[in-house]
């Protein structure tokens, strides 16, 4: 492109977030092979007030000859004598809505007036350069955006399988508990049944004590409480009866074998 346009030199300086504060940066370079000497390298904005009010503005920058510059821009001036630059065309640089740099054409070897071809080579190209670094940092912001978001989904997920470990182990001991209360109502159930217990109205003898069981069959009291219940008798006779029937025992609280 410089070469197309009869400049000696072709650049491209970007600069960072901070205008007064960061230099621009002398990002790229095309230069003829012939040409030797000192070139622009990165340099604080502040040092070219002239030139850098114009490019914020979205301004081009056009000096014919810099010997003729006008006396505000002596700063820039002097530097341009120290480089042994004759003529300079800028066009800043965009990207989005900010002022992110400059590019632009240098004649080492002679003063150039610049075409307005020139400004509408360095526009065009200042413009795609633009798009195309705020597609680059809009991608780089979405990379990061996206990466964050992963980071994100990955730690949900460790937490999310251990609360669901969590849960499932405590729907095993849940599910072990309530087999424990089953077992143990099973096991109650049995004991209980093992109980035997009398109810209701027994139909007995006044005049031998017999019970009469629900077959019809007369039973001894003993034998039919024995049947139905967990108690067991032991065989005596009471003080009455001692009396009665042995007689040459004499008097006793009562007899048991």
């Amino acid at each position: 492109m410089g070469k197309l346009r009869k400049a000696n030199r072709a650049y491209i300086f970007l600069m960072g977030d901070h205008i007064e504060e960061v230099p621009m940066k002398h990002t790229c370079e095309w230069h003829l092979d012939e040409l030797s000497g000192e070139t622009l390298q990165d340099f604080p904005v502040e040092i070219f007030p002239f030139w850098t009010e114009k490019l914020k503005k979205g301004q081009y920058v056009h000096i014919k000859s810099a010997c003729r510059m006008p006396a505000e821009a002596g700063d820039e001036k002097e530097v341009l004598d120290n480089l042994g630059i004759k003529s300079i065309l800028m066009y800043p640089l965009f990207i989005g809505s900010v002022f992110s740099g400059m590019i632009g054409f240098e004649s080492t070897v002679r003063s150039l007036e610049w075409l307005e071809e020139d400004v509408e080579m360095l526009r065009v190209a200042s413009e795609m350069l633009g798009r195309a670094i705020e597609r680059k940092m809009q991608e780089n912001e979405l990379n990061l955006h996206r990466a964050h978001l992963e980071k994100l989904v990955e730690s949900r997920t460790v937490t999310l399988r251990k609360l669901n470990e969590q849960l499932l182990r405590e729907i095993k001991e849940r599910e072990k508990a309530h087999q424990q209360r089953e077992q143990y109502i099973v096991e109650l159930k049995e004991a209980m049944g093992k109980i035997k217990t009398l109810r209701g109205l027994l139909p007995i003898c006044s005049g031998r004590k017999k019970i009469r069981d629900d077959r019809g069959y007369w039973q001894m009291l003993e034998i039919y409480v024995r049947d139905h219940s967990e108690a067991q008798f032991s065989h005596g006779f009471c003080p009455e009866c001692v009396k009665k029937l042995y007689p040459e025992v004499g008097e006793v609280d009562d007899l048991e074998f």
